[in-house]
């Protein structure tokens, strides 16, 4: 485990907060491994500038740092470096690279330091002052801070005088953008938008988005790494194309090897389509127009950059009060803005309703209160919509006042399973509506709550929508096995065991068996219990299945139905992966034994061993890294912990835990930690900044 100090001035709960995030980050920064593998211009781009800079430059030494140093190291080696050494603070990541370099017979010639960059001891971590140094600057941490300070660090402590840095230069781009929901379906959620807000930046695929971009990328600064310098705050000034509401900078980092080739992160197409690039919100709306000049301003505090823009021109409309910053998970956007569940569920609510003389609708989970209103509007005589979230709550409050339906439905700001009746319901609705699934279907709770509402909060024959959900399932093959000539199998052991959402149309898969049907839900039944389901797949091609992919087609009412499969044209919703507990070889006209796991809160799948065996399929016995072991340690109470700390944030309360929330995030580079998993960490707890 890490063993990182809170400094001694943190109170109590920051130090607790600092333990627990140095776990988080040692159990799932290593899966961001997968990612790289995976980027197959990024591979390419490395190969060619080692091999023609170390085959200019000789034996010399090399330093790496970032995401993809196990490569670059290797790489080096192989055009011809005498040694190259690796720094990585995070002691699993770390235990990952030398595996991966012993796979490939270098532990020799590659040494990995278990150090941040910044404590590493000349001659003794490193012996000789390295003469090339190769800083991949688009991945693990180094993202949400400024390359500029690693570099700068670099030369002045462990580098030799001249040493070449890879790549050479490094150019930031920004883009200002519209990224605001306005009408949905006809109701006005511009309110919404106060969610438009991350405590430091997150990650997204700009083409995948619905948004506006305000002006062409615009080229923010230059690094040259020969000559490294560090400003506190720059200026960009930009003249929009268009008209609009900038709220938001989206930006990224092309790494310039040479005059002729880089390497960019860019928005498709002059970027790799599978590329992220990373957005941040402003703290404020600014309304621009083309012929106009406006100013980002990009600040860099203790190596975090931060875009803000120079105006006081504020958008005082619904979803700009700068006074608000609730926190919520970003899933949020894309869910809201996709049509086809939009439409599907609006077409089903208002069949049910007009087949109710007297309808009474309860919402369970109404989020903004969008189905709520389609209920309303499509005649329902009493509508009751319940919200857990407090300050969602106080959203939705907003939303329904905005579009006339202050006193047309009632809202209840608490979990569906402490409603009463009378109370908060004068009578029990016969009509239930939720959208509370996932793309697991079950992961947020719904059919808990449905049981609930069966037992004491609906008449005898409701409706419920969703009406049934139908779960299909294949065996799949999701692995990595070279880059670059290298064999990088042994990052295979970090998808074990592990449960995701993913968008298979982005990820290099290949289907073993028939997609199948698993599981069958009838939501009008009034009690789930917990089951198992025995399924023999058919393998139709040769292949290592290390993993169970699943989707559901969602009936609403009958003839309406939502797909979450990866051929469905629905945004709110990936694909389930659950990756088994070991990596199974298979040949055409095997057929693979797994069981289907159903609780109320999820569905899983695992492997059937005995049934393995007992079809003849050999089970992989290779002994597994001491890492992974570790690993699945450390995982196995994780969830427990997670839950102690986030009662601790509600015990000690919003203002301390506000304080510790505001000491990690400005210490973030000093931490080490990594931006999209702090920012995803505070946004899950609801918290404000």
């Amino acid at each position: 485990m890490p063993t990182e100090r809170p400094k001694a001035s943190f109170d109590l709960l920051t130090r607790d907060l600092i333990r627990y995030l140095t776990r988080v980050h040692d159990v799932y920064l290593p899966r961001r491994l997968l990612d790289f593998a995976a980027d197959g211009e990024r591979h390419v781009a490395f190969e060619r500038a080692c091999g023609e800079t170390v085959g200019r430059l000789g034996k010399v030494e090399s330093l790496h740092v970032g995401i993809s140093a196990p490569l670059t190291a290797m790489l080096a080696v192989r055009a011809g470096a005498s040694r190259a050494t690796i720094c990585e603070r995070w002691p699993t990541l770390s235990a990952v690279y030398e595996t991966i370099i012993a796979a490939n017979g270098m532990t020799d010639s590659i040494r990995v330091v278990n150090k941040p960059l910044r404590e590493a001891k000349p001659g003794e971590d490193i012996p000789e002052p390295p003469e090339l140094m190769v800083v991949d600057g688009m991945g693990n941490g180094y993202d949400g801070g400024d390359l500029r300070f690693v570099v700068r660090y670099a030369r002045k402590r462990l580098l030799s005088p001249g040493a070449e840095i890879l790549p050479s230069s490094v150019s930031l781009y920004a883009m200002p953008m519209e990224m605001l929901t306005g009408s949905v379906c006809g109701f006005d959620l511009r309110r919404f938008n106060r969610y438009r807000w991350s405590p430091i930046h997150e990650e997204i695929r700009w083409e995948d988005s619905k948004y506006k971009a305000l002006a062409d990328p615009i080229r923010c600064r230059t690094d040259d790494w020969m000559n490294p310098t560090v400003s506190e705050s720059e200026d960009v000034a930009f003249s929009p194309s268009e008209s609009g509401m900038w709220n938001a900078v989206l930006w990224w980092r092309d790494l310039f090897f040479d005059s002729d080739h880089r390497l960019s992160c860019a928005p498709s197409p002059d970027g790799a389509p599978d590329r992220v690039q990373s957005l941040q919100y402003l703290d404020a709306t600014v309304p621009v127009s083309p012929g106009q000049e406006y100013t980002i301003r990009i600040d860099t505090v203790r190596g975090r950059i931060r875009f803000t823009h120079d105006r006081d021109e504020r958008d005082r409309g619904p979803g700009s009060d700068v006074r608000i910053r609730p926190a919520l998970p970003h899933w949020h956007f894309p869910m809201i803005a996709d049509r086809t569940r939009n439409r599907g569920y609006e077409a089903a609510i208002v069949r049910a309703v007009s087949r109710k003389p007297t309808a009474r609708v309860l919402d369970i989970g109404t989020g903004t209160g969008l189905l709520a209103m389609m209920a309303s509007r499509a005649g329902a005589e009493r509508v009751t919509a319940c919200e857990m979230t407090p300050h969602m709550a106080s959203t939705a409050k907003d939303i329904l006042k905005t579009n006339g339906f202050e006193g047309r439905i009632d809202l209840v700001a608490k979990p569906s399973f402490d409603l009463r009746i009378p109370g908060d319901m004068a009578e029990k609705a016969n009509i239930l509506v939720s959208e509370t699934v996932d793309h697991s279907l079950l992961g947020e709770g719904f059919l808990a709550a449905l049981v609930h509402a069966r037992a004491s909060l609906l008449t005898e024959d409701p409706v419920v929508i969703p009406a049934e959900a139908i779960v299909s399932a294949a065996g799949v093959e999701i692995r990595t096995e070279t880059v670059s000539g290298f064999d990088f199998s042994p990052v295979n052991h970090l998808r074990l065991n592990h449960y995701t959402g993913m968008d298979l149309n982005r990820t290099a898969y290949r289907r073993l068996t028939p997609v199948t049907e698993v599981f069958r839900f009838d939501f009008s039944q009034r009690e789930f219990r917990p089951a198992q389901k025995a399924i023999e797949l058919e393998v139709i091609q040769k292949g290592t299945c290390n993993a169970v992919a699943f989707w559901y087609r969602l009936k609403l009412v009958d003839g309406i139905y939502i797909d979450t499969g990866p051929d469905s044209d629905t945004t709110a919703w990936q694909q389930a992966v659950v990756f088994l507990e070991r990596e199974i070889p298979l040949h055409k006209g095997d057929v693979l034994p797994i069981v289907g796991h159903c609780n109320n809160n999820m569905l899983s799948f695992s492997l059937d061993a005995v049934g393995c065996l007992f079809n003849g399929i050999a089970l992989d016995s290779d002994a597994t890294p001491v890492w992974f072991d570790a690993l699945m340690d450390e995982e196995k109470d994780f969830q427990a912990y997670t839950r102690q700390i986030e009662t601790r944030i509600g015990e000690d309360g919003y203002e301390t835990a506000n304080k510790a929330l505001r000491n990690i995030v400005g210490r973030m580079d000093q931490l080490g930690f990594d931006p999209i998993i702090l920012s995803d960490f505070i946004l899950q707890l609801g918290y404000y900044l």
